[in-house]
């Protein structure tokens, strides 16, 4: 049997439905300030494995993707890439909306873009540069996890997920690689080449681009940031850059901090950005874009996999921050 949805996504959804209930989105619509919501998908398609669907901010059912792109579209305003640009320069309106998609994997082309394109609204895909980027070492420690502790029952192999989540998570990739290696050698476990989140290929990137979906960099191999030396950094952001525009055969217009919490940002990384002339630039720190702001250092909200239908509408109205 599957462990039970953590208390603090069930106290999520809790607050998220007192607030709509109450009817704070419709007051709020009503005297909504000029402001750009940028939301920040990753994987649209169903997560191989409980632990993740519970703990991480990743796979939206193409059901519940479907559902909010109709609910963008009947309260808000969808913005374009061309049109975000002008608009970060000349001010946003009141309910003005712009989707993203993180990470490049798969899903972006076989899920995203076709109900993307039914339902009329435009995108921007922030994609990897390595086709063999690891951006699912989440998998790998839940395989690792189910291997070492296998006798146990999933209840408490998900509390030692959990809490080795929060540790790998501030691990350097290498020193996570590292011990993978020892602890998957002594217990037999294995990488999983988990389909739903493969990178796309140079090719695949341009079936996306062709499909109407705008298309930006996120890094090459999908390296956080404030790890790197000076020379590592900017070959990360170069070779991403150069691997979009030679896929789509154009410059992209923006950048997506991998990560991108203010902890994995640096002031390297934003002349970089700057001096390549990208246009914009996002993080994954959470708000709204509201009068003024740094076009290099964009809030946005995160949607997850957690997220029912009154947690997304209060996250968009302001009603939860999490």
């Amino acid at each position: 049997m599957l462990p039970t949805i953590p208390a603090r996504i069930r106290l999520k959804q809790l607050f998220a439905r007192a607030f709509v209930q109450s009817g704070a989105p419709k007051r709020r619509a009503r005297s909504d300030m000029p402001s750009c919501r940028i939301l920040c998908y990753h994987c649209i398609g169903r997560s191989p494995t409980h632990y993740f669907s519970l703990a991480n901010r990743l796979c939206v059912s193409p059901e519940a993707f479907r559902w909010q792109l109709k609910y963008l579209r009947r309260e808000f305003n969808p913005l374009s890439e061309k049109e975000f640009v002008r608009r970060v320069s000349d001010g946003f309106g009141p309910r003005d909306v712009l989707v993203t998609l993180d990470d490049g994997t798969i899903d972006l082309l076989l899920e995203a873009a076709p109900l993307l394109s039914e339902h009329g609204i435009p995108a921007v895909a922030f994609v990897c540069g390595d086709p063999s980027a690891r951006i699912s070492w989440w998998f790998d420690l839940a395989v690792l996890i189910d291997r070492e502790f296998a006798s146990k029952a999933p209840r408490f192999r998900t509390r030692i997920f959990w809490s080795e989540l929060r540790r790998w998570k501030e691990l350097p990739r290498v020193d996570r690689e590292s011990e993978w290696q020892v602890r998957a050698t002594r217990c037999g476990a294995r990488g999983e080449e988990w389909p739903e989140l493969r990178v796309l290929n140079a090719s695949e990137i341009g079936d996306l681009s062709a499909a109407g979906i705008s298309v930006g960099a996120h890094g090459f191999a999908h390296e956080e940031l404030f790890q790197l030396n000076s020379d590592r950094l900017e070959s990360e952001i170069h070779r991403s850059v150069d691997a979009v525009s030679t896929a789509t055969g154009e410059s992209p217009k923006g950048f997506a901090y991998a990560y991108g919490k203010r902890r994995h940002l640096n002031a390297s990384a934003d002349r970089i950005v700057k001096a390549l002339k990208l246009e914009y630039a996002l993080t994954t720190q959470w708000g709204f874009n509201m009068g003024p702001c740094d076009r290099y250092r964009l809030e946005r909200i995160v949607i997850d996999g957690t997220d029912d239908r009154n947690t997304f509408i209060a996250k968009l109205w302001g009603g939860i921050w999490t």
